[in-house]
């Protein structure tokens, strides 16, 4: 599922069913701010958080959340 160009998301908090958020996921989500993403998502794909500036990641120390935060230079938050 994409929510891609979604301009009304603000806030996403992601199902711990989920495992994968796949490429362009959430792509020009301009006002969206704020994504937590729990431990059991293992694989983020490429751009999934383009043009979503000024996001948050919400995440664990040491999640792939974390990890694609630092790698594409995003703000995170450790919950």
């Amino acid at each position: 599922m994409s929510f891609s160009d979604c301009d009304k998301l603000t806030s996403v908090s992601i199902p711990s069913t989920v495992t994968d958020i796949g490429d362009c996921a959430f792509d020009g989500c301009s006002a969206l701010k704020s994504v937590t993403i729990p431990q059991t998502v293992t694989n983020i794909g490429d751009s999934a958080f383009d043009g979503c500036d000024g996001i948050t990641v919400k995440c664990a120390e040491g999640s792939a959340a974390h990890e694609y935060a630092i790698e594409n230079d995003i703000d995170f938050e450790l919950i």
